[in-house]
């Protein structure tokens, strides 16, 4: 178990502190479909200008270092995540990416 930042408005933030995380239709990321998350609130506030804080539950991790190969399958050969180590000059933008398949395994951590 991580706790860790997932950035978005403050709009979305309130909707998430209220009835939690639904299913991701974005396919668009680094790593495709599902939750991206952050270990510093500092970066996550970078992508829609607040954070929510969480814990994760990972279990299987898919370390993904260059572009192609599972980098946006992984879910399928059994992964639960996808990460993409920090200063990764191959792919991403060089900052470290977290990838949750699943929200149910993120749950809202902060207290109000």
């Amino acid at each position: 178990i991580l706790i860790l930042h997932y950035g978005t408005t403050e709009e979305l933030a309130e909707r998430i502190r209220a009835k939690g995380f639904g299913p991701s239709n974005v396919q668009t990321g680094t790593l495709g479909r599902g939750v991206y998350l952050f270990r510093h609130k500092e970066q996550a506030v970078l992508h829609g200008g607040s954070s929510v804080q969480v814990r994760v539950r990972m279990h299987k991790i898919k370390r993904i270092t260059h572009k192609g190969g599972l980098q946006t399958s992984w879910n399928k050969e059994g992964y639960d995540t996808a990460w993409i180590p920090a200063k990764n000059t191959h792919i991403g933008t060089g900052q470290e990416e977290i990838c949750v398949w699943d929200p149910a395994q993120v749950t809202v951590y902060e207290k109000r």
